[in-house]
Parts: C-alpha cells; structure tokens; sequence
C-alpha cells in the first residue's frame, strides 16, 4: 500500500468512525427525545384522565343535586295541593250547612266577631232562607253570654252578593265574616298546624 492510500484509507476510517459516533449520539438523543416525549405525553393523558373524572364527578354531583331538588319541588307542590285540598273541602262543608248546624255556626262566628256595641248582621238571600224564626234573640243572648253586654245585632234587611256566611255593619264599618274570608283567614294562622297533622 503506498503512502496515499494508507493515508486515504486512514481518512476513510476515521470519517466512518466519526459517522457512527454522530449516528450513535443521535440515536441516543433521538431515543431520549422519543422517552421524554412518552413521560411527558404520558403525565398529560395522566392530567387530562383526572381532569375527565373531575368534570364527571362535578355534572354527577350537579346532576344529584338537580334530582333531589326537582324531588324536594315535587314533594312540596304535593304537599300544598292536598293542604289546599283540605281548606277547599271545609269550604264546600260550610256552604252545604243547613237548619241547626248553619244557625249554630253563624252565631258562634258572630260571637268571636262582634264588636261590643250595636250593629246589623247581612247576609245573602239564601242565607236569610236558612235562618231560624229566633236566630236573632239566640245571637243576642249568646253575645252577652260572652260578655259582650253592650252589643246587640240585628238582621238587615239588605241582602249582599256573597256565596255564604255573612258581614258584620257598625255604620258603615263592615267586618267580613263570610266563608271565604273565614277560610282564607283560617289558610293563614292554621296552615302550620293542618301541615304538622297530614305530614308528621
């Protein structure tokens, strides 16, 4: 081999050792490059996963608290309904009351009241049908039974366009004691207590 060649052939060596060192660092870099990506990949699919089950648990719990809301609605409406129910069947009962029961009831409501002075109670017409012939003379009697010593009320002869129960008159100052405004006032200070009863 003359001094040329040994001297190309030297070169031609170390290039090609040269070339595999580069080759060698790249495949370690590139292969290094290639776990770092998988790690970091991995820890973002790692992220995203808790992230996912995060969001899912969140609509979940929302979900379950929608329900139960829609659920505790439900609940009450039912509960009103049947409360309402109850006031609108007393209502019904009251407007179907006749002879001695009718009589009874407007002199007790009369009595609970009354102002201790004289007045006129009114009713409509067919209310006036239903009164006893000493309906009048049993108010009165039953006002001063309660106390009442000064007041004393007698039977209008103007009848009103109510549906039941009647209306108390002291000159021109009225007091509304008909059914419906005893059962709108009873829906006000009794509703607790119908509540506690049908539910507890």
């Amino acid at each position: 081999m003359t001094g040329l060649e040994k001297i190309l052939s030297g070169i031609k060596e170390e290039s090609e050792a040269k070339a595999k060192e580069i080759l060698d660092e790249a495949a370690s870099e590139a292969a290094k490059f290639t776990e770092d990506t998988a790690k970091e990949a991995e820890g973002k699919v790692s992220e995203i996963k808790k992230q996912g089950q995060a969001k899912a648990a969140d609509i979940k719990k929302r979900g379950d608290s929608a329900a139960d809301l829609i659920k505790r609605k439900t609940l009450l409406s039912a509960k009103q309904e049947i409360i309402s129910s109850i006031f609108d069947e007393a209502y019904d009962k009251l407007l179907k009351l006749d002879g001695a029961a009718y009589n009874d009831f407007c002199i007790k409501v009369a009595v609970k009241n009354a102002q201790d002075k004289a007045g006129a109670i009114i009713f409509n017409k067919d209310g006036k049908t239903k009164l006893s012939a000493d309906f009048e003379s049993k108010v009165n009697a039953a006002l001063k039974a309660a106390g009442k010593n000064n007041a004393k009320l007698c039977i209008s002869d103007e009848v009103r366009d109510i549906k039941g129960g009647f209306i108390l008159s002291y000159d021109g100052i009225e007091e509304n004691c008909t059914f419906e405004a005893l059962i709108d006032s009873a829906k006000e200070t009794k509703i607790d207590a119908v509540a506690k009863i049908l539910f507890n």
